[in-house]
């Protein structure tokens, strides 16, 4: 049994089905379902029972499942040391942050390009954040209260928020009128802050991301509370009211095995010199 074997019946287990394995896996389903037959002869037992929604795993498969988790673990940890004597700076470094942050940052990680041309930027943007004990990325600047116990880094600006609409609309309707007044656009299934904000008021339309938020706001369909990195940083929104409230810190977080890399040290100064630079920007404070 070698740890390909294992990682095979660890991503059936985690997903769910042998043709989502093999998926994530980059293999051909037909590849994985023998591997996992010639698995069960070696051994002499079964690991799955196949349902119509899937496979199940066996008493075997759950202790076969366990000791591949445990494998996984050590040759993770292993590469990241590895990886952590790396004095170079060059090689890929994978990075996820929000679409917000990204898109900010975007223009400046041409000057990271310049003065570090040897190191391979990869971005993921994504609603979580993605496990970096698993390697799935390097670097993870992340908003949040607190970071994962298993991760280090600092926390720097708070992204506050603000009510903001399109200078169009505002025009049209008036700074100094009510918030009720206005037409309100609202995250789907949470429509408490209009409510508690703005009695009253018509919801133009609900959305389920951040992003399209920001368009439906500088597109003029209603006033919602974004943050204040964007909305003070177009010149197609304007503040309305005096609301305005702190939100989550910004993280910049490694694997504590990786801090000793020099394309991530390289990064992670970058991005602090960034954080400090728009600080104002991030905080509220420069409408």
């Amino acid at each position: 049994m070698s740890w390909e074997d294992l990682r095979y019946i660890l991503a059936v287990a985690r997903h769910g089905t042998i043709t989502l394995g093999a998926e994530a896996l980059k293999v051909n389903p037909t590849t994985l379902s023998r591997r996992l037959r010639a698995l069960e002869e070696e051994t002499g037992a079964s690991l799955f029972v196949k349902l119509k929604h899937g496979a199940e795993l066996t008493p075997a498969g759950h202790q076969m499942v366990e000791v591949a988790q445990e494998v996984e673990k050590l040759t993770n940890a292993l590469d990241a040391r590895i990886t952590g004597l790396d004095t170079k700076l060059e090689g890929r470094l994978r990075v996820t942050t929000t679409e917000t942050l990204l898109e900010h940052w975007l223009p400046d990680f041409g000057e990271f390009h310049r003065r570090y041309p040897d190191i391979d930027l990869e971005f993921t943007s994504t609603p979580s954040i993605l496990n970096l004990t698993k390697r799935e990325a390097d670097v993870a600047v992340r908003l949040g209260q607190n970071a994962p116990e298993h991760l280090i880094g600092n926390k720097h600006a708070r992204i506050a928020l603000a009510i903001y609409g399109s200078r169009d609309l505002v025009g049209r309707i008036g700074a100094s009128a009510p918030y009720s007044a206005f037409p309100w656009l609202a995250f789907s299934g949470n429509d408490s802050f209009v409510e508690q904000r703005a009695p009253g008021a018509t919801i133009a339309l609900r959305v389920d991301t951040m992003a399209t938020m920001i368009d439906a706001v500088s597109a003029g369909l209603g006033l919602a509370m974004i943050p204040c990195v964007k909305g003070d940083g177009s010149a197609k929104l304007r503040r309305v009211g005096a609301f305005l409230v702190p939100g989550l810190h910004v993280w910049v977080l490694t694997h504590r095995e990786l801090r000793g890399t020099a394309r991530i040290q390289a990064f992670t100064s970058f991005m602090r010199s960034l954080i400090s630079r728009d600080r104002d920007l991030l905080e509220g404070q420069r409408p």
